[in-house]
């Protein structure tokens, strides 16, 4: 409902979200991998770290498509979620940044926590709009990303294949 409540809003937000979103998802899909290589975790379980900060039905489909461990998949998407709709308040206190900021939460939200932390702002009903907007589009990009199979080859590499 709260989609459909603030989507001429939304509209309006939409290249901006993409904006935001599109560097996420070059990182989500370059950066955590690499970095999960470094710290010596073996390659299936540092492909996994590329789906994380999606909901758990998408990163399950981009896990298996770039040969991630289908078992720390779920845990890592969960576990960020949690932690995320834990952590929000304090967090954004600690950056100055209100939590009635719609664009700003929820695009962080919809970029970093997926439905868990979407559904946690459900007492902010047009913040939740945003995140939830935010995740879909976030998850299509990875998603889209991984039909591409050169960028599949490269994110294999940096996970260390």
């Amino acid at each position: 409902v709260p989609c459909y409540r603030y989507r001429a809003e939304l509209r309006e937000s939409f290249f901006k979200l993409l904006c935001v979103l599109v560097p996420c998802a070059a990182l989500s899909l370059f950066a955590w991998p690499g970095f999960a290589h470094l710290i010596t975790l073996d390659r299936s379980r540092s492909l996994a770290f590329a789906a994380r900060f999606m909901s758990t039905p998408l990163a399950i489909e981009l896990n298996s498509t770039l040969g991630g461990d289908e078992n720390i998949v779920v845990i890592l998407v969960v576990i960020t979620g949690i932690v995320a709709a834990i952590l929000k308040e304090p967090f954004f206190k600690l950056m100055r940044v209100s939590m009635d900021d719609h664009f700003i939460v929820g695009a962080t939200f919809g970029a970093t926590s997926g439905a868990i932390g979407a559904s946690s702002l459900i007492a902010r009903p047009k913040v939740m709009a945003v995140a939830s907007l935010s995740f879909v589009i976030f998850g299509a990009l990875l998603l889209i990303c991984a039909a591409v199979p050169p960028l599949v080859t490269v994110v294999r590499q940096v996970a260390g294949f």
